[in-house]
């Protein structure tokens, strides 16, 4: 059985042409109707304590959606706000639980065995290191860092296990680029 469109999915389904011809006050109205779903999810989230990635994004761009003294511009960037807001699958507590659930299955399949419920922390101790490591995203590190978060003491908290792994993964650089150079020196004897 099909799925059935809910009135919000329909607005967020306005064709670019129709989207472009509305005027400010029709443009408001279809915000607003958006913006009262979405405050909905984030008051929900916010008084479960669940940050989500589409929570995180949210209260990076703004926090609450809202129409108020936006002109003609402000509300289509509004729009495209809420409506990646709304059509996140982590937006919704149940849709988070699923992307956790799959996300966990996912590294167990490459080797790296995390309980979806430590998942939210080893997820946030990932994303600091990799603002600080962007190396660390390539897909011959990705997973060996997991497993290197995983294995870290559970009895240290959130910072001091960044710290370690600050350190492990500084380590790992190093023997990288001594083998790197290694390999260098190597093939560069062929061309002698």
């Amino acid at each position: 059985m099909a799925k059935k469109t809910t009135k919000w999915e329909k607005l967020l389904q306005t064709s670019i042409q129709d989207f472009n011809k509305m005027t400010e006050p029709e443009l408001r109205s279809v915000v607003r109707q958006l913006n009262r779903i979405a405050n909905q999810r984030l008051r929900r989230a916010v008084a479960k304590g669940i940050s989500t990635p589409a929570t995180a994004a949210a209260q990076r761009g703004g926090g609450t959606f809202t129409t108020r003294n936006k002109n003609l511009n402000e509300l289509r960037a509004e729009y495209r706000r809420v409506a990646n807001f709304l059509t996140s699958r982590t937006s919704t507590i149940k849709g988070f639980n699923q992307v956790k659930k799959e996300t966990a299955e996912t590294l167990k399949k490459s080797g790296v065995d995390i309980d979806p419920n430590d998942l939210d922390e080893t997820m946030r101790i990932y994303e600091q290191l990799k603002e600080q490591n962007p190396w660390i995203q390539s897909k011959g590190y990705k997973y060996a860092v997991f497993q290197e978060i995983d294995a870290i003491d559970d009895d240290l908290d959130i910072e001091e296990k960044i710290l370690k792994m600050q350190d492990q993964l500084n380590e790992m650089y190093e023997e990288v680029n001594d083998r790197d150079a290694a390999f260098r020196s190597n093939v560069s004897k062929y061309f002698e």
